[in-house]
């Protein structure tokens, strides 16, 4: 949250990102170069200088803050907000009520220099914070779903690998697993052996995309230009993964209504496919409907242009070419004169003949 805050998307701007228990292997790869920033949970670079295996004065902390979320002190380096930590919490009857009181006057009165507090490396018990913030967070995760009806919060920790747990903010949507775990060999970003690597695994999308050669297609652009009767391939991607059906209308200027049609489904990565086609020239628009509700970037704009045709040959508004070629036609009396001078020079021509030969 607080690198979204600075414009940073983590799983999106990062080239790489790996996921690895252990705060003092994340210090030494970033002193030795191998990882640009590391995430470590607040107080174990001063427990690891304590021990003389961090020099916190070789570090930089990002973001760093002074005080709680609370305003208070805070006796650690931060980068984040702070948040309440483990709480605990009784049920019962008016007996329970009674011992938990005394417990947490018994817990109040423990200090840093208190023999329970030094064996269970902790400083001292404050009273219980609101969790509300601690379950925004979660909601924002995924790792908690609210009923709008009820308000009631659910828990959803089926996690079954760290790709589970990625969350793409909002304008952000998550690859399939199997395309997300190629991202990194695909850019030739190389993974340590102990640690599982993600490069990439959010990209900026609207809800569904539609693509024609490759671009994306924008609402009210011209989004291909072709000829007429051409065939154009428009791809449909459904990123929200809602399996609903992918429908659309081709709308040529001659046509007057258009049939809904259904597109159909390219492979298992909710990618949909169907092919158009339309000799009316200028600028036709094509909708697209999922799940019978119209796309953000629909209707977008589809121009065609004149076939081209052969030489002395121009295309009609069915797409066929036609010879333009100029014919000269005259009229039926001066063909008859024509004819009767042709016949006039055959005679003339046969008469001298004949007279040559006689004299």
């Amino acid at each position: 949250q607080e690198l979204l805050r600075e414009g940073l998307v983590l799983f999106a701007d990062s080239a790489q990102v790996q996921a690895k228990t252990g705060s003092l292997d994340a210090y030494l790869d970033v002193m030795s170069g191998a990882l640009d920033a590391a995430l470590v949970s607040s107080g174990k670079l001063e427990e690891l200088a304590l021990a003389g295996s961090v020099n916190l004065s070789e570090i930089k902390i990002l973001n760093l803050q002074n005080s709680s979320s609370t305003g208070d002190p805070f006796p650690f380096k931060l980068s984040t907000r702070t948040f309440p930590g483990l709480t605990l919490a009784y049920s019962g009857d008016l007996d329970g009520k009674i011992v938990a009181s005394e417990m947490v006057t018994a817990l109040f009165r423990i200090n840093s220099s208190s023999p329970a507090a030094i064996a269970g490396d902790y400083f001292r018990w404050l009273p219980p914070a609101s969790t509300t913030t601690v379950h925004e967070s979660l909601e924002d995760i995924g790792v908690l779903t609210k009923d709008k009806k009820t308000g009631k919060r659910a828990c959803d920790l089926n996690y079954r690998s760290n790709y589970d747990g990625i969350t793409c903010p909002d304008g952000y949507f998550k690859h399939l697993e199997h395309i997300a775990s190629e991202q990194c060999e695909n850019v030739q970003l190389a993974c340590p052996p102990d640690r599982e690597c993600f490069c990439k695994p959010c990209r900026k999308a609207k809800k569904v995309e539609v693509a024609i050669g490759g671009v994306n297609c924008m609402k009210m652009q011209v989004c291909h230009n072709t000829t007429q009767l051409s065939t154009i391939e428009v791809l449909v991607n459904d990123n929200l993964l809602s399996a609903l059906p992918v429908t659309y209308i081709f709308n040529a200027i001659s046509s007057k209504q258009l049939p809904t049609k259904s597109a159909q489904q390219k492979d298992t990565n909710f990618t949909y496919e169907f092919q158009l086609s339309s000799s009316d020239i200028g600028f036709n628009t094509l909708q697209v409907f999922l799940g019978g509700e119209e796309i953000e970037s629909s209707p977008t704009l589809i121009h065609v242009h004149p076939k081209e045709c052969a030489e002395n040959e121009e295309p009609n508004a069915d797409g066929i070419c036609i010879n333009m070629k100029e014919v000269m036609y005259y009229a039926t009396w001066s063909t008859w004169c024509v004819f009767a001078s042709f016949i006039f020079n055959v005679v003339l021509s046969v008469s001298c003949a004949i007279w040559t030969l006689i004299y």
